[in-house]
């Protein structure tokens, strides 16, 4: 009788040893848990700002070919600028270049605007747009990358010249 009270109070301790296994092991999966979705949160916002980089390049580009925005001069220049700049406010020190460029092919090779491309007709007038800016760790929970350099660039025919 004596021995199966020892039994059963060992077979007691044994439970109650095993009820606080659950709560380590929650412990441990959500801390990993939690570290894999800052990781994804924090390489989310990189993408939004590479996007916003992407976008800033494309509004100076459709600005500047907006046939009210003709001719194409240093005041309009300025303002697709702008434009381009106000379309990415989340990316820090965003730097927008517009300039103008005469073109026989839709590469963005340059020729003069005096000269004559090979199917005969006169060079065409595009817009060329880049767009660079940083991109911070907004977390900074790493040393794996504190910043990124972020680029774009656009290239669009003005119409009506």
């Amino acid at each position: 009788m004596k021995s199966a009270r020892i039994l059963e109070s060992a077979r007691t301790l044994l439970r109650d040893e095993e009820s606080g296994q659950a709560l380590v092991e929650f412990a441990v999966i959500s801390t990993l848990l939690i570290l894999l979705l800052v990781g994804i949160a924090d390489y989310m916002i990189y993408i939004y700002q590479e996007m916003e980089v992407t976008a800033a390049a494309g509004a100076a580009a459709t600005y500047a070919t907006i046939p009210a925005n003709a001719p194409v001069n240093s005041t309009n220049i300025s303002a697709a600028e702008a434009a381009g700049r106000a379309a990415a406010p989340d990316v820090s020190n965003i730097a927008v270049t517009v300039t103008t460029v005469y073109s026989c092919s839709f590469d963005g090779s340059s020729v003069a605007k005096t000269s004559t491309c090979t199917d005969g007709y006169s060079p065409m007038l595009f817009v060329q747009v880049s767009s660079t800016g940083t991109a911070y760790d907004v977390l900074a929970w790493t040393s794996v990358a504190s910043s990124l350099n972020l680029s774009s660039s656009a290239l669009m025919e003005i119409p009506y010249q």
